[in-house]
């Protein structure tokens, strides 16, 4: 029982301790091209918004005013906290990968941490890129599919807020959530799959919820 214990934690570990390694490679407190008017400049002129009504992206400033009330403009810690959102979306892709391929550890090892080195510009560690719309998308692809499992409304709920959150944020990683809900649509449509894979058809439904959103944004 032990053993089995060790064996389930070990990924997390491994994940964990790689980000730190693979993150402080390029951890240099420097500012660069966008930080200096999105950041540097805003900051100290008092613009920073926790919302920004008058934006296309009204909530793109919430990570940067959390982190500056915070900290202050601390390079530092702007960067360490930009680590830790890319580990745990790390962390929310393996536990996703291990729910589609149970028992092959590895494997979705291996898949997460490839994510934590591409696209490459995220071990630039541009402080301007901060990653949250990436961190909650993840975390709304393993929701779906909590949700394709349980059924739960609530869970679907999470996700459409979750949505619409990185919609606001920044729009880049919607086509993530948009893919993977088309792709659960296909994997449990009713009327095709085998018994092991369908879902009722109101369950089926409930996962057109985030492209009705998309569709809305278009």
């Amino acid at each position: 029982m032990r053993h089995y214990k060790i064996k389930a934690f070990l990924p997390y570990f491994v994940i964990i301790v790689a980000g730190i390694f693979i993150f402080s490679l390029f951890f240099s407190p420097a500012i660069y091209y966008d930080d200096w008017q999105n950041l540097v400049g805003r900051f100290y002129l008092g613009l920073t918004m926790w919302v920004h009504p008058e934006s296309s992206r009204p909530f793109r400033e919430i990570s940067w005013k959390l982190l500056f009330t915070l900290f202050g403009f601390n390079p530092s810690a702007i960067l360490i906290a930009k680590m830790a959102t890319n580990i745990l979306s790390t962390l929310l892709l393996y536990r996703l990968f291990i729910h589609i391929q149970p028992g092959k550890i590895y494997l979705a090892l291996g898949f997460a941490l490839l994510s934590m080195v591409y696209p490459a510009d995220k071990t630039r560690m541009w402080m301007v890129i901060t990653n949250l719309g990436w961190t909650i998308s993840c975390l709304c692809a393993l929701l779906l599919y909590y949700y394709v499992r349980s059924g739960k409304p609530w869970l679907l709920l999470a996700v459409v807020l979750g949505y619409i959150f990185v919609d606001l944020e920044y729009e880049g990683p919607l086509g993530i959530i948009t893919a993977w809900s088309l792709l659960l649509m296909v994997y449990t449509f009713p009327a095709f799959w085998t018994p092991t894979r369908r879902i009722s058809w109101q369950r089926w439904a409930g996962l057109a919820l985030p492209l009705a959103v998309f569709g809305l944004y278009l």
